[in-house]
């Protein structure tokens, strides 16, 4: 290989490299994968299912009403750091109401095909979602730890990682998370 030859592949092989940097940093910048744990979120989503989560998004936008999102969670009781994968159900502001097994947002019945929500004993309700925080829940409302409890309580924006975009894993499943509306409920 003559001194020309070489150089040229080199190049080549840097501005590949340089290239594979340039979008590494760029996806770990703007997307993160977040695995399903528990089945909080079924029959939207799965235990063991693989998200890619799209940090970008609310850099952009606020979140809104029946986005999936990916959220930091302290677990006090195993001492370390989660991510929680929950709908958001209540933004800033929205009086948020379960009573007699129902649900009401800002005094309005939402009518979701839920025979009952379990009640926490320590959320006392209602409740007014604080500035800058959202009131979420697992779409499997009978077996989902979320807002209903006082540990998870409000996720403060800053808390969210980022909108659920896709799902990527399994691939038979790969595509695009539904965004439901709550049934009786629109923006």
């Amino acid at each position: 290989m003559g001194k020309k030859n070489f150089f040229k592949e080199l190049s080549e092989w840097v501005f590949a490299l340089g290239i594979a940097v340039v979008l590494g940093v760029t996806i770990n910048n703007f997307f993160v994968v977040a695995k399903v744990d528990g089945v909080s979120m079924m029959e939207t989503l799965h235990d063991g299912e693989f998200l890619l989560i799209n940090k970008l998004n609310y850099k952009l936008n606020e979140p809104k009403f029946y986005d999936v999102v990916a959220f930091k969670f302290y677990d006090k009781n195993e001492n370390l750091q989660k991510n929680f994968v929950k709908r958001i159900i209540g933004l800033p502001g929205d009086r948020i109401d379960i009573s007699n097994g129902e649900l009401y947002i800002n005094s309005e019945h939402i009518d979701e095909e839920i025979d009952t929500y379990i009640l926490l004993d320590d959320v006392d309700f209602p409740v007014i979602v604080p500035d800058k925080s959202y009131f979420v829940m697992g779409d499997n409302r009978d077996n989902s730890h979320d807002s209903r409890s006082s540990d998870v309580s409000f996720v403060k924006f800053e808390e969210i990682i980022g909108s659920t975009s896709f799902r990527i894993w399994p691939i038979n499943k790969f595509g695009k998370v539904e965004q439901k509306k709550l049934i009786g409920f629109d923006e």
